[in-house]
């Protein structure tokens, strides 16, 4: 699997942003340091564990990224864009078509819950008169096509069929409703106050972010593509264990006056401009490596998502959560 950078995913906005104010664009404090490759990075490169087969994540690093987004093709020139796995996945799940058949059988790409309904099926399957062709147009050296083709448009149907679900589990609205649900695209911290020590992450506790038994900011990176970060509302929860978030008190995380852009979970780059302050004082006197959980429930008004949730993979936990050194 490919070398990912990344912060966590967890989120959360409230819309404290006064009307009319950007946030001030900073450097990212996240960069390696002058003269040192590795810096002071938040996570450094993450070699995250392998997407489930069938997974969202898992076709997009074994077919849209090796076998589509090669040059002139699916790599940004043009949608759907295969680069990363958020732009792959919303320039495909209810993103309207642009070539069709000459019965205009398609409205988007690809629908959740119905293959035969989803145009990206019927070009893999076929060549429609007028368009450019079968797909894959040519194949680049190195992916498996030739040989896989066939099991991997059975997962792509299978993928569509149980309702198109994203990298972390979360299911898009009814087909139909052309409105996706927001992303929380990454996280990480200081201690409250500073750039100066990003928190590292612990790739012997699944990538956990290890964190000071003190006051601090953890930072978040928002993505939705059609309502502006500063529109989404959020709650922040934190737990001593992954089943142990209903008694927990929701906390908002705000947009700020500072922002910066950095790497997100998936791969791409993310605008960081929203953050949240936790005293975690009251657990200075735990055991070492003691773990606290976090969860998100974030909304742009109509569709939701909570991260980790139930459909998430199960390395999200450790990545959803803090430990102290």
């Amino acid at each position: 699997m490919r070398m990912l950078r990344c912060f966590a995913i967890a989120a959360s906005v409230s819309t404290l942003l006064m009307l009319g104010c950007k946030p001030e664009l900073i450097e990212n404090p996240y960069a390696p340091a002058e003269g040192d490759i590795e810096g002071s990075q938040v996570n450094g490169d993450l070699a995250l564990p392998a997407s489930e087969p069938g997974s969202f994540g898992w076709i997009h690093e074994q077919v849209f990224l090796p076998t589509c987004a090669n040059a002139g093709c699916h790599d940004g020139t043009f949608e759907p864009d295969f680069r990363t796995i958020g732009s792959s996945y919303n320039t495909l799940v209810m993103h309207p078509v642009i070539s069709n058949d000459a019965a205009g059988s398609f409205a988007h790409r690809v629908v959740p819950g119905d293959p035969p309904g989803s145009l990206l099926l019927k070009r893999l399957l076929t060549s429609i008169p007028n368009t450019s062709g079968q797909m894959p147009l040519q194949v680049d050296e190195g992916s498996d096509w030739p040989t896989e083709g066939e099991n991997h448009i059975a997962a792509i149907t299978d993928w569509i069929a149980e309702g198109a679900p994203n990298a972390a589990g979360d299911m898009p609205m009814a087909a139909g409703d052309v409105n996706l649900p927001p992303v929380v695209a990454g996280f990480g911290g200081f201690a409250a106050g500073t750039f100066s020590e990003p928190f590292p992450r612990d790739p012997d506790a699944g990538y956990a972010l290890v964190v000071s038994p003190g006051v601090v900011d953890l930072w978040f990176a928002f993505e939705d593509a059609t309502t502006p970060t500063d529109a989404l509302q959020a709650t922040l929860r934190v737990a001593g264990s992954p089943s142990g978030f209903s008694g927990a008190t929701p906390t908002p995380i705000s947009p700020t006056a500072t922002s910066f852009e950095a790497p997100a979970f998936f791969g791409n780059t993310s605008t960081y401009a929203h953050k949240v302050t936790l005293d975690l004082g009251e657990w200075a006197d735990t055991e070492t490596d003691t773990v606290l959980y976090l969860q998100v429930a974030l909304t742009d008004g109509e569709a939701n998502i909570v991260a980790p949730g139930p459909a998430s993979p199960t390395y999200m936990s450790t990545l959803f959560s803090l430990i102290f050194p």
